[in-house]
């Protein structure tokens, strides 16, 4: 307990707080407090004014070097608060704020914003209530880490103060140091950390033939964490261990379901309270599958989830899709194994037929012949290939080009590239007349192993717009059949 006794002033309360560096620049002058005692005694982003229940004014000089403005934070603090000037340009200004008589039991304060561009300062105007010892603030908010505060008391007669703890909680976790240097009306508190989730609350209560004044102290508790590292496990066809940490200060609760049979926490292999390992086996199945894990505390209400999916083993390594021009070609299907017995294929039109297979490290190369298509028309088949004793196959569709459009050139040159088709469709093919050809793609170039004349065929649908190369000597085109039935 403590008690103390000084003439009742108006004060100006500053709160340094860390310097701003940046453009454009703006400030309270240094030293430029022109109210009774009180004094600047540096640069600070915001200052406190404080003002007992009686009307009253206090000026400040402000320094921008670009034009400012003054807003108030909350309308309806303009009843009672003024200031001399709301704009200003380049330079210094002297700024008066004014208050008019609180006459109601309640401490009032209003938020004054400086501008300019982007820099920001501020006056906190408070206002005690009628009758009423002064002191800063009726509240003081501490972080969880504790730390030292300041409660500062005007008073014009002896008062006393005295801490106190709410019934049930903890106590003995705020320690009054004392006044601070030659201020004996600043009273310093030590406020212990608070190792615990809950919040608590303490009191300090300042008694004087005024009255009485409470001003609580609020501390928080440790913030309640529950963070997983991840929330998508992707786990390979193959399985295998894989872990997955989770940060908290709680206890925490794991929820794995009935459903993800595939998947076990190993408990044997946890290295910390930190760490979850599981182990996912081996997916022979044709279908992904998917678990949810779910780590909560219930106390708290709080959960976080990962989302583990596993993708099935692959059988078709190769494009799922064939195309294919109406000649009889060949094409290949590539499937994941070395050991062609252990695959199964089905072909659904007798105008395909496998024609062998080879082995090599990328997997197995299955060789297949289309017949021509003499119908005229598009035709479409499927390969279906199984693994094993699999109910599900991957599927390779084969799509074989009728009569189309064509156009052609003749070229002796050693290497030859396409004109530019604005719009080609899927089914179109270059033949480059030596018995090569090859679905189009923007720039296809082609070198011929042979010298000599060669004609180079181009057939497809969409061959409306081409955008043919400059004319050079020993190229000639021949659109005759781009609107007729196609290439014999």
């Amino acid at each position: 307990m403590k008690s103390s006794r000084f003439p009742l002033t108006l004060a100006l309360l500053l709160l340094a707080l860390l310097p701003v560096s940046c453009r454009p620049e703006m400030d309270f002058v240094e030293n430029s407090f022109r109210s009774g005692q009180a004094e600047m005694t540096g640069g600070a982003q915001t200052v406190s004014m404080l003002f007992g229940s009686a009307a009253g004014s206090a000026s400040i000089d402000l320094t921008a070097n670009r034009s400012w403005e003054a807003t108030f934070v909350n309308d309806r603090a303009r009843n009672w608060c003024t200031l001399s000037a709301t704009s200003g340009g380049r330079g210094t200004v002297t700024l008066t704020v004014g208050v008019t008589m609180n006459g109601d039991y309640d401490e009032r304060s209003a938020s004054i914003l400086f501008t300019c561009d982007d820099v920001t300062r501020t006056i906190v105007v408070t206002q005690k209530q009628r009758d009423a010892l002064l002191v800063t603030s009726n509240r003081v908010y501490v972080p969880q880490a504790g730390g030292t505060f300041l409660v500062e008391i005007q008073s014009n007669v002896d008062f006393s103060s005295e801490i106190s703890f709410l019934a049930g909680g903890p106590s003995g976790w705020i320690h009054e140091l004392g006044t601070k240097g030659l201020s004996q009306h600043i009273l310093t508190f030590q406020v212990d950390e608070n190792p615990t989730l809950v919040s608590r609350e303490g009191l300090l209560t300042v008694r004087s033939p005024l009255g009485e004044e409470t001003v609580h102290f609020y501390q928080d508790g440790e913030i309640p964490t529950l963070v997983v590292s991840t929330h998508e496990q992707l786990v390979s066809p193959e399985g295998g261990p894989f872990d997955v940490q989770v940060r908290s200060n709680m206890d925490v609760e794991l929820l794995l379901p009935d459903s993800c049979s595939w998947l076990q926490e190993v408990k044997s292999k946890t290295l910390s309270t930190n760490t979850y390992t599981f182990s996912a086996d081996r997916n022979d199945g044709r279908q992904e599958r998917k678990c949810r894990l779910v780590f909560r505390n219930a106390e708290w209400a709080m959960a976080d989830t990962v989302f583990v999916r596993q993708n099935s083993q692959p059988i078709l390594l190769s494009e799922d899709r064939v195309y294919l021009p109406k000649e009889a070609s060949g094409f290949t299907v590539l499937v994941n194994g070395q050991d062609p017995a252990l695959f199964k294929l089905e072909i659904s039109d007798p105008w395909m037929e496998l024609t062998g297979s080879d082995v090599d490290d990328t997997g197995t190369h299955f060789h297949f012949q289309a017949t021509e298509n003499e119908s005229g028309e598009e035709r479409e088949g499927q390969v279906r290939v199984f693994y094993k004793n699999f109910q599900q196959p991957d599927v390779v569709t084969v799509i074989q080009s009728g009569v189309l459009p064509s156009f052609s050139f003749t070229t002796a040159r050693t290497e030859v590239q396409v004109p530019l088709i604005a719009a080609p469709d899927s089914l179109t093919f270059v033949f480059w007349g030596d018995g090569d050809y090859e679905r189009y793609t923007e720039g296809l170039m082609h070198t011929y192993k042979t010298p000599g004349v060669h004609t180079v065929t181009v057939e497809g649908r969409g061959l409306s717009d081409v955008r043919f190369p400059l004319p050079e000597n020993g190229v000639h085109y021949d659109f005759s059949k781009l609107k007729k039935e196609g290439r014999k």
